[in-house]
């Protein structure tokens, strides 16, 4: 029983805390531009938001990211295209007490919104192509 109780204690002692700040969330639209310069094709802007918290570990942010493109018809990988980030902005909430009337001591909540763009010219065929971010 001392050897499991001794083996417990060093175990316990040997664990570091663990914290993981990741993606919280995210979309991606696109907009429609007119005629591609390809025959058959349309030109799209096709934009990425991803939503972080404010202050990041090292190795959590991306310079560019992976829009991957399918093939609809076959569900098959078509290319991928590396995007850079467009924008990196700050967004913190009001503190005020006018802001938040119910909220005694307000809490100071910072996220991050980082912007990729894209500007692509797909084919026009229905149900051709969709894209996707294949993220690791």
């Amino acid at each position: 029983m001392k050897k499991y109780f001794i083996l417990f204690i060093l175990s316990f002692l040997s664990f570091k805390e663990i914290l993981a700040n990741h993606t919280k969330g995210g979309w991606m639209f696109y907009e429609y531009l007119g005629p591609g310069t390809a025959p058959n094709t349309s030109s799209y802007r096709i934009t990425l938001k991803l939503y972080t918290e404010c202050v990041l570990n090292a190795g959590q942010t991306d310079a560019s990211v992976p829009f991957t493109f399918f093939d609809a018809s076959t569900n098959t990988v078509a290319y991928n295209i590396s995007v850079p980030v467009l924008s990196d902005i700050n967004i913190n909430n009001c503190t005020l007490q006018e802001c938040q009337p119910c909220i005694d001591d307000i809490p100071t909540i910072c996220y991050k919104i980082r912007t990729y763009e894209l500007i692509q010219e797909l084919r026009e065929v229905v149900g051709a192509e969709g894209v996707a971010l294949q993220y690791h």
